[in-house]
């Protein structure tokens, strides 16, 4: 069976029930699930993790998209209009190979599963991670070698992140703050740069300049306490969540869509997820802890 007919067969399953969750399952693998999912998990369970993971995340959508732009695979639908009926198309634009959300789920997933401390957990990542891949193939946006080579290049990039990260730390390095800054802003200038005019590549520039100027604040600050209750957590990620969406389309109405006003606009949301998002959660726990005093205060006053 070659891949035509592989993608006909799955079309031939597709049921309503199963378009829901192919689409569904697609959706976790969208711009703003991992906009989401990274920030919660570095403003809930760790912001070292989360800046990592924000840091290799957005060199694999930079090679992604460059990638794409060096194999130039034509999607299977473009291909073969007749015979293929995707689904969700307008999560499948551009070339197709490697598969983006395939590599971006790998990256994701893949560290995650990693830094998991129970094996019923790591099974539930790995699970994600394949249902966002075949996902692809179901709603026929995707040839299997695109999707493939999406988990095994995003597979690369973990294993290179594990192998640099044991180093570093069996080195007992630091990097302080000027080089680290440094580095952010030549990254950033050379991702922008490379992929000027690919709308991937200017966010990708501008959510890491942000996202690394507001980790290094935050790290000068004395870090981050991700810890909290249950109900803090969901708390904490509801507000960045309606702040970051309300960034992303607000600054658009007022910036523009030129690619040095997307790639200030996502700078702003890296800023906020950050650093600013950490530094008001901190002010509102100090706030939360100190209220009681202030109103024996305030009462002692009236009295």
């Amino acid at each position: 069976m070659n891949s035509l007919s592989f993608l006909l067969w799955l079309q031939s399953l597709r049921t309503p029930v199963a378009d829901s969750l192919a689409i569904g399952a697609s959706s976790l693998g969208s711009e703003e699930a991992y906009l989401i999912v990274l920030t919660t998990i570095y403003l809930c369970i760790g912001h070292r993790l989360g800046f990592h993971m924000f840091v290799v995340f957005l060199l694999s959508v930079f090679v992604n998209s460059e990638l794409k732009l060096l194999f130039a695979t034509e999607r299977p639908y473009v291909l073969y209009p007749e015979q293929l009926h995707p689904l969700y198309v307008e999560s499948g634009g551009g070339y197709a190979f490697p598969s983006g959300h395939s590599q971006g789920a790998a990256v994701v997933g893949g560290i995650l599963s990693v830094r998991a401390g129970d094996r019923p957990t790591r099974a539930a990542l790995l699970l994600v991670v394949a249902a966002i891949a075949f996902s692809r193939l179901y709603l026929g946006v995707h040839w299997p070698a695109d999707v493939i080579g999406g988990l095994l290049i995003g597979g690369a990039f973990v294993l290179g992140y594990l192998v640099l990260l044991g180093a570093w730390a069996a080195a007992g390095r630091s990097l302080g703050f000027t080089l680290p800054l440094l580095l952010i802003l030549l990254g950033s200038a050379a991702i922008f740069g490379l992929g000027y005019g690919e709308g991937v590549c200017v966010r990708t520039a501008g959510v890491l300049l942000g996202s690394g100027i507001g980790y290094l604040l935050l790290e000068r600050r004395g870090g981050y306490k991700a810890q909290a209750p249950p109900w803090t957590q969901v708390a904490k990620v509801l507000v960045a969540v309606v702040v970051l969406l309300g960034l992303r389309t607000g600054l658009k109405l007022v910036l523009g869509e030129a690619p040095w006003a997307n790639a200030a606009r996502y700078a702003v949301i890296g800023l906020t997820s950050a650093y600013l998002l950490p530094l008001l959660f901190c002010l509102a726990y100090n706030l939360r802890k100190r209220w009681p005093k202030y109103a024996e205060t305030l009462q002692q006053e009236d009295d």
